[in-house]
């Protein structure tokens, strides 16, 4: 990420940067800001260390409750056994619990506990807030139309990713 300015932050322009360039950089900061500085964005409430895996996999199980290991495995991109490992750690925190899935013997059905759904809800207001500050950069015209555009760039990301190009 280098020169570490972005161009329309106003905190400085460097000359001859492409609008791929200044996004790398621009989505580089947020993620180096919401998620290595702890102390300005406390995560979860400061109630737990950032890990992309962790929180996806919570996200996924609180959307999905009776998810299988492996509906969960293909959602991250993970192969099946990383998978297990991420999961006996979840449940070894008391975040995860396993039970026998009603549709399939050989599977287990996952849902958060009592204990993760509340961290949960603590990274979820967490994240609110973050998103929060981002938009309080816009006026409440410009939120409405970002919003729409991003919406509509993770869309094509999501189709990229699913048609593997």
């Amino acid at each position: 990420m280098g020169a570490g300015l972005a161009r329309s932050s106003g905190m400085g322009q460097i000359v001859g940067m492409d609008d791929a360039d200044a996004l790398l950089l621009a989505v580089g900061t947020l993620l180096r800001e919401f998620h290595v500085n702890e102390r300005a964005f406390p995560i979860a409430e400061g109630r737990i260390s950032y890990s992309p895996h962790v929180f996806a996999a919570m996200g996924y199980v609180a959307q999905h409750p009776g998810a299988k290991a492996s509906d969960l495995a293909t959602f991250l991109g993970l192969r099946p056994t990383t998978a297990s490992s991420l999961i006996a750690r979840l449940a070894s925190r008391g975040l995860i619990e396993k039970t026998a899935h009603p549709e399939d013997g050989r599977a287990v059905a996952l849902s958060l506990s009592a204990e993760g759904e509340d961290l949960f809800r603590a990274i979820r207001r967490q994240d609110l807030r973050n998103m929060e500050l981002m938009l309080s950069a816009l006026s409440k015209g410009e939120r409405a139309a970002f919003v729409d555009m991003m919406s509509r760039v993770a869309h094509k990301v999501a189709e990229a990713a699913k048609d593997g190009s």
